[in-house]
Order: structure tokens, then sequence, then C-alpha cells
């Protein structure tokens, strides 16, 4: 059995012709559709998040299972380190 349909944004992207723009509104639409599509059935939605707006964008749109990569957080991270050790 299907538990989890994920939605990969980025490779959804080439798929509608707009390589590395997961924002592109062709993408956005498609992935509407997506949870339309899966709303109401008993699978659980998922999709990469690049930051904590994104999570809750998503999870607003019924997205229940949010992944985000180690690059995300390692630069999240540093950021954050870095503003500590310049202040």
């Amino acid at each position: 059995d299907i538990d989890v349909i994920f939605i990969g944004p980025t490779d959804l992207s080439h798929s509608y012709g707009a390589p590395g723009n997961p924002e592109h509104p062709d993408v956005q639409a498609a992935m509407q559709r997506i949870i339309d599509a899966v709303e109401g059935t008993d699978k659980i939605l998922g999709t990469i998040v690049r930051d904590p707006a994104a999570a809750k964008k998503w999870q607003d749109r019924g997205v229940r299972y949010l992944t985000l990569t180690l690059e995300t957080l390692l630069r999240s991270a540093s950021r954050d380190f870095l503003a500590g050790v310049r202040s």
C-alpha cells in the first residue's frame, strides 16, 4: 500500500519547463492540483520546504509530512552563528 504522496517541487519544476524554479505559477498550480486530488483520502501528503514560512504555507494547505535538507539547516545555523560572532 502507498501511505505517502510526496511532491518534489524542484523535480516538478523540471517537468513544467521551469527548472529549479518551484515557485513558478505552473508548478504551484500543479502542486495545488495534487493537494486537491489527495484531500479526503487516507494518504499523507508531503513536500520539502526551505524555511518556516514555506512550512506554514504548505501545512495550511493540508500537507502533513514536511522535510528539509541538511543544506537548509546548515545555511540557517551558519547565518545565526556568523551574526552572533559579528555582533
